[in-house]
């Protein structure tokens, strides 16, 4: 079966097993901080892969476990002459179990650091084949759907976690998406209840037991990329409460995934150790998240989302929801975590598009109107969103697509907000 390309989704110029940087050469290692702190063990890496390490850049950090993936685009120059491209990912609080393809090395400190090749994800063993369009093609095929000519495109990707692939051909234009293993049976099931309750759910095309479920694509875009779309803002955030609702009414015999504010002592670690200077304000908004829950009454269950944002709600060419993807997370659970999911990704779409003024109005103005909603449902709604929505913001401080100060701030905003009710409910 002739395909387009024979190198995996997303990269170029791969050495067999291993990504390519895309356009732009990687700048030098005393440019890039996290480098630059790294290079003892990338070095080793290297010289483990019979390469010397020349030149990296750091792909940015991700909450993994217990602790983190780190991803590096390492140049290294081969023993026959000129370099190749090669992504490695760096998990420190490795499982302590042996697994296939990954190796255990000590960084400097001592810390035990696990190391694998994209796109040999250990967690993952259906990306190899997904984002080799050769591959790629036969798993479609076994699905009943033929196509030449595969074009692939790393969509999503998530060290540990999944990954998305889209998948275009003559006629054909579907998604990869790559999981664990363990989940498959529960996600087809889910995606089949939710398309049959008239959810505007992706179709279903087919699965593999290894981890990977392929879906036909949804009309339009996603809301995240056609903010220039949303003219009128009070329409979309209506359309999203009747997709709450919607919803609401699917059964579901399963939890939802637990509530990020569950492990905000944790978040609240982890940002302190990125950000000691901080840790006093850091520490502030954890005990208000935990106070705050802890004295509210918990909500009735019923099937949500799990991690509703404008990335996962897709819209049409007047701006109205026609789609919702990533249900993987949904269950029974409580409609303040999709609330408050919704209100932070808006807040860091407003920080990320901050270039683009026109863009960030959008999204900061979506954020103020759906937050002023919260108090029209119940008191206690509000002041479970409000707490969970802090927890969200002190999450996404953990990455570095935005600045970090930032987002500890919007936190911040919602804690005060949150002891000021305190102090008025006590008196």
């Amino acid at each position: 079966m002739p395909t387009h390309s024979t190198e995996p989704a997303g990269f170029r110029d791969s050495a067999p097993g291993g990504v390519s940087s895309p356009d732009h050469a990687p700048p030098a290692p005393t440019d890039d901080p996290a480098v630059s702190e790294r290079w003892p063990l990338l070095d080793r890496i290297a010289h483990t892969l019979g390469r010397r390490l020349v030149d990296g850049h750091s792909l940015g950090l991700e909450v993994g476990g217990d602790g983190f993936v780190e991803g590096f685009r390492l140049e290294l120059e081969q023993p026959e002459g000129g370099t190749q491209q090669q992504v490695v990912y760096l998990e420190t609080r490795p499982e302590s179990v042996q697994r296939d393809g990954v190796l255990s090395l000590r960084d400097v400190d001592g810390t035990s650091v696990a190391v694998w090749l994209y796109p040999r994800d250990p967690e993952l063993p259906a990306l190899p084949a997904a984002v080799y369009p050769e591959s790629a093609a036969g798993l479609l095929a076994n699905m009943g759907v033929l196509c030449r000519e595969l074009t692939l495109s790393l969509i999503a990707y998530r060290p540990g976690k999944r990954a998305v692939v889209r998948a275009e051909a003559e006629g054909v234009d579907a998604f990869l998406k790559v999981f664990a293993p363990r989940s498959t049976a529960a996600l087809v099931e889910k995606y089949t209840t939710w398309h049959e309750s008239g959810l505007p759910t992706p179709r279903l095309l087919g699965w593999s037991d290894r981890g990977l479920i392929a879906f036909a694509a949804l009309p339009g875009a996603t809301a995240a990329a056609s903010l220039d779309r949303i003219d009128d803002h009070d329409r979309f955030l209506d359309e999203i409460v009747a997709l709450q609702r919607a919803i609401a009414a699917v059964p579901s015999a399963q939890l939802a995934r637990p509530s990020l504010a569950t492990r905000v002592d944790w978040y609240e670690q982890r940002l302190a150790a990125l950000m000691p200077e901080h840790s006093a304000s850091i520490g502030t908004v954890g005990q208000v998240v935990a106070r705050t829950l802890a004295a509210t009454p918990a909500a009735l269950p019923v099937t949500v989302h799990g991690d509703l944002h404008i990335g996962q709600v897709f819209i049409d060419g007047r701006g109205d929801v026609c789609g919702v993807l990533d249900i993987d997370t949904a269950g029974l659970g409580d409609p303040a975590d999709d609330a408050a999911a919704f209100y932070a990704h808006l807040v860091v779409t407003a920080l990320y598009h901050r270039d683009q003024p026109r863009l960030a109005a959008t999204a900061s103005e979506l954020a103020s109107r759906w937050i002023r909603r919260w108090p029209k449902a119940d008191r206690s709604f509000a002041l479970r969103a409000k707490a969970i929505a802090a927890t969200h913001l002190l999450a996404h401080a953990l990455s570095d697509a935005v600045p970090r100060e930032y987002l500890l701030h919007a936190a911040g905003i919602l804690a005060a907000e949150l002891q000021q009710e305190a102090v008025v409910q006590a008196d």
